[in-house]
């Protein structure tokens, strides 16, 4: 059963199974939890200014654990280091660690350049193996 969600069958002749909304939950967009899944809030201008670990994501934003108490903007963007892309966001709330953010704008592809400088790495050219997949 997905949290938030009451389980009703649908009426007809095939048995189907359909999700309601909570109606206290005032989200415009259904969340799906992640694990570790891991990002780096960015400034607009794509600069360091801290890590964190995708709780939850929809479509209109994501739930970030923080790794530390530095200040944020606002407005600031997060790289996805999985996805290996930029995403701006704003601020829409702060509870102790966590901080929900609200996409802005599409997706934009990082650079070699600034994948490297945000990893540390210089792999990003690096073939991925699969998960499930034999070395």
């Amino acid at each position: 059963m997905l949290e938030g969600f009451e389980h009703a069958p649908s009426r007809g002749p095939a048995m189907r199974t359909r999700f309601l909304r909570d109606p206290q939950d005032q989200r415009r967009w259904c969340r799906r939890r992640t694990r570790l899944r891991p990002v780096k809030l960015v400034t607009r201008c794509h600069r360091f200014l801290d890590d964190g670990m995708v709780v939850d994501i929809s479509d209109g934003g994501l739930r970030v654990r923080r790794y530390s108490g530095n200040h944020l903007p606002s407005q600031l963007a997060i790289y996805d280091q999985s996805d290996r892309v930029f995403r701006p966001v704003v601020v829409a709330w702060r509870r102790g660690d966590e901080i929900g953010l609200r996409f802005t704008d599409s997706m934009i592809p990082a650079t070699p350049p600034e994948i490297e400088r945000l990893s540390g790495r210089s792999d990003w050219n690096d073939v991925y193996i699969l998960k499930g997949l034999p070395l």
